[in-house]
């Protein structure tokens, strides 16, 4: 094997690593800028009585902060939001 088929050997290498990087830079960037949110329902104790309530746990998943105006389910056609408006909007970081 001659110099000429080891430089093109590793000038393809190098070539593919860069392109493959690229992809995974490109690929990086846009899933930063996407807005992720887990959204769960889950079971609350209220203070006065301990009755046991529904609620609605809201995580921030991306990179930069949110703010969270309504959080809410529609159950039959009824929208319900269980009086959390008092404490909306609220800023998720």
């Amino acid at each position: 094997m001659d110099a000429a088929f080891w430089n093109n050997a590793v000038t393809l290498g190098v070539a593919l690593l860069g392109a493959g990087l690229g992809i995974m830079n490109t690929w990086q960037a846009i899933s930063a800028d996407r807005v992720r949110l887990r959204v769960k329902p889950a079971y609350a104790i209220g203070v006065p009585g301990g009755q046991v309530m529904f609620s609605i746990e809201v995580v921030n998943l991306s990179n930069f902060a949110l703010t969270v105006a309504e959080v809410g389910f529609t159950l039959n056609g009824n929208t319900i939001d269980g009086g959390s408006a008092q404490r909306l909007p609220f800023r998720l970081s």
